[in-house]
């Protein structure tokens, strides 16, 4: 046996081996995975000649005689060469010179009778029919084999696209169009069917609009329970506050360990104290996605693209729920709603917006989106039917639970996630180091129990005179914040902290007088910023 290796049209994957039989052999050993092509002294067998199934092995049907050359052209994928093939066989009529078949131009071999004909007997041009020099006799059998120019490289397998779109391997096996214009971020006036290209550029990361979804950061409150009672917004988990615009009732948000499977929190809110809402009353929870954030969706002009919100909710009270969709002059606003069907169980929820093409909406640093779910708001904030545009601030139907008004409600909300398309897709991860710098472009701490996160001053003082300590922001805020301050320690120095000066979106100062003179004196300081929307 000879082994020839790679053979025929360029870069064609085909291994050939050659053997020569002994008397009454019918097993030829070799390996394929696209098939075989068997001759027998130079005659190509039919494909009923022989067969090969098991990948390693041709068996003929014919034992050979001894001296026989047998020679096997064996097809095996080849990651960036050509690797696919098709056979045709045709009985010809007399005098018949024309054969259909489609094939990429020299990639083509013609077998007569078993006899290979050499590339000058025939024409092959068009890539869909081959003409025979010399007429065939009635019943010559022409076989054509073409050699396909496709490349691996260029598929990608199921589980390939599972990774390359976020997508869980247990979808179904394949994508709709409509699926698949969602996740690689097309158009749904776009073709029937996507390149390899267009796959490849499809935007990866970063396609959740929502910070902290999974609510896992808790700069403020490290878990410890807000009471909201006010018309001013408080904040629990990062990014997400609370706001109950009524004299008596209140509620409290906390971070949870409750929370859906595959989700470590959860943002829990319990009514503490209920009242019935005014018209004017807002009682809600809700995140404000900055204008950068969301200026790619075009909303506002005649390009404005879909989004899908999806979450896991749970509450102690069914029935359904509004979530709004808000600019930030409160004059374009869109209400979908939602059902919990069984009370205290995590339910999956998704929500698709048509995208606003009118209105105003903010493209910079201010208020983009406000994604807001209602919890038992006034009349005045009722859309008159869910699921369209109005020039209000809505966030609820008639319809809704006022849940505020139940003593004792809870509500658990996690992995929310808002994206661009039609198709709700499974929750991007972010690393929490990730997702808490994108949480410290609105609000960063130093805490108050580590020395080391305090900024200070130390040195040589002497009283009376002014000194000067410089903070650095871990990440450039949306805007110039509000800093507080917390005195750590002082020498020579008074205890109360001044104002912090010069204050812009990469830092600040803080200056003290001395009120000693000092070889060591020194302040410390802790502080908070906030530039939330």
């Amino acid at each position: 046996m000879a082994y020839i290796g790679n053979n025929l049209n360029n870069d064609v994957s085909i291994n050939q081996y050659e053997y020569t039989a002994t008397a009454g052999q019918t097993t030829f050993y070799c390996t394929y995975e696209k098939g075989v092509d068997v001759y027998i002294n130079g005659m190509l067998l039919s494909k009923t000649d022989y067969a090969a199934v098991d990948g390693v092995s041709v068996i003929l049907n014919v034992a050979c005689t001894a001296g026989q050359l047998v020679t096997i052209n064996c097809f095996k994928s080849q990651m960036f060469g050509r690797s696919t093939t098709s056979r045709q066989t045709y009985t010809a009529t007399a005098s018949q010179t024309v054969f259909a078949i489609q094939y990429d131009i020299g990639f083509i071999d013609v077998y007569r009778n078993g006899l290979k004909l050499a590339t000058s007997d025939f024409t092959a041009s068009n890539g869909t029919t081959i003409v025979l020099n010399n007429a065939c006799s009635l019943n010559d059998v022409v076989d054509i084999v073409a050699y396909g120019t496709f490349e691996l490289a260029d598929a990608y397998t199921k589980n390939d696209t599972d990774v390359l779109l976020n997508a869980k391997a247990n979808q179904a096996t394949t994508y709709t169009k409509t699926e698949a214009d969602s996740l690689l971020g097309a158009k749904a006036n776009s073709a029937t069917t996507y390149t390899k290209t267009e796959v490849d550029n499809k935007p990866t990361g970063f396609k959740n609009r929502i910070i902290n979804g999974a609510m896992r950061i808790d700069q403020r409150n490290s878990g410890s329970s807000v009471t909201v009672n006010s018309t001013a917004d408080l904040y629990c988990t990062d990014r997400w506050n609370g706001r109950l615009q009524h004299a008596s009732g209140a509620f409290t948000m906390q971070q949870s360990t409750t929370a859906p499977s595959n989700f470590v929190n959860s943002f829990l809110l319990t009514v503490t104290n209920t009242t019935a809402a005014t018209v004017t009353s807002r009682v809600h929870t809700r995140q404000i996605i900055e204008g950068f954030n969301i200026a790619d969706l075009g909303w506002g002009t005649a390009n404005a693209r879909s989004i899908t919100l999806s979450f896991w909710v749970r509450s102690s009270v069914i029935g359904t729920y509004g979530v709004g969709f808000i600019n930030s002059s409160e004059t374009r606003s869109y209400v979908g709603t939602y059902v919990i069907n069984s009370a205290n169980t995590f339910e999956y929820k998704t929500i698709t917006i048509s995208g606003d093409s009118t209105g105003t909406w903010e493209t910079g640093n201010g208020n983009g989106i406000r994604v807001t779910f209602d919890l038992g708001s006034g009349t005045n904030y009722n859309a008159a039917s869910a699921n369209t545009w109005v020039a209000q601030e809505a966030c609820r139907t008639s319809s809704c639970v006022n849940w505020q008004q139940n003593s004792g409600a809870t509500l658990y909300i996690s992995g929310v996630q808002l994206e661009e398309g039609s198709v709700a897709t499974p929750f991007e991860n972010r690393p929490y180091g990730l997702e808490l710098s994108l949480c410290q472009r609105y609000y960063e701490s130093t805490g108050t129990t580590a020395f080391g996160n305090a900024i200070s001053f130390r040195g040589y003082v002497v009283s009376g005179a002014d000194y000067t300590a410089k903070a650095y922001f871990q990440v450039t805020k949306r805007a110039a914040p509000t800093v507080s301050f917390t005195n750590e320690f002082n020498i020579a120095f008074p205890s109360t902290p001044s104002a912090a000066g010069g204050i812009g979106d990469r830092g600040f100062n803080e200056t003290r007088t001395a009120n000693a003179s000092s070889n060591s004196g020194l302040f410390s300081t802790y502080y908070t910023a906030s530039a939330e929307l």
